[in-house]
């Protein structure tokens, strides 16, 4: 008998219980947006939505682990560039500095930025597939499948990068540039191979556009906050 009080023992044994169940969305998200991320936005946007999470909060999910995983393990991005390519020399030019100190900033907080990856790369896709029927509205939808399930990916990098080597943490760009075409592609209709190579370029320009505009805004803001403390 009890109470009717919720204990901590409680709720553990209810997120137990949505872990451990077999019909759980999130498993059923997680293994078919590894094997077949297009096909799993397609039938969301066809109306599918039951099976599958929705893709903000699929997205919102995948970040949060992330962060919370990288903040548990301690690891730095920064510490982890250096002891791959050494520490990069201090300049006297301002604008070097400025510049350094953008770049310094992205690649610590890039995971806190990569919604506007997806918003990028969905805008782009919508640019190189123009013919295709889905709305930039539904290629965001792909997007957030998309981006959250490489923060999974990374996440695996990342722990790789901790227990046995720093370098395999570049293993992301390279997942970045294989896993995101493959997503265009078996969302898509038509021949693999040309979808693929759309999907490619799409991938390295939606990330260049997105480095650009975020190391734009970046320098931006720090000029504007120097100024005001000088």
């Amino acid at each position: 008998m009890t109470d009717g009080r919720i204990r901590f023992s409680d709720l553990w044994e209810n997120f137990e219980a949505w872990i451990l169940s077999g019909d759980s969305r999130l498993y059923r998200t997680l293994g078919r947006l590894t094997a077949n991320p297009g096909r799993v936005a397609r039938e969301y946007i066809e109306g599918k939505r039951v099976s599958y999470y929705k893709p903000i909060s699929y997205f919102l999910i995948l970040s949060a682990l992330y962060v919370a995983i990288r903040n548990l393990i301690g690891f730095d991005p920064i510490e982890n560039w250096n002891s791959v390519f050494g520490t990069t020399p201090q300049s006297s030019d301002p604008a070097q500095e400025m510049s350094m100190r953008a770049g310094i900033w992205l690649r610590e907080h890039m995971d806190k930025m990569l919604i506007f990856l997806a918003l990028t790369f969905a805008g782009v896709a919508k640019l190189f597939f123009w013919r295709s029927r889905y709305f930039y509205a539904e290629y965001i939808s792909l997007a957030l499948y998309v981006v959250g399930h490489f923060l999974l990916f990374s996440l695996v990098a990342m722990l790789m990068a901790v227990w046995i080597d720093p370098r395999l943490f570049f293993l992301t760009y390279a997942i970045q540039l294989l896993y995101f075409p493959y997503a265009l592609a078996t969302f898509h209709e038509g021949n693999a191979i040309w979808l693929f190579a759309k999907g490619f370029l799409t991938a390295l320009i939606s990330y260049f556009v997105y480095v650009f505009l975020a190391f734009t805004a970046v320098i931006f803001v720090m000029n504007i906050f120097d100024n005001l403390a000088g």
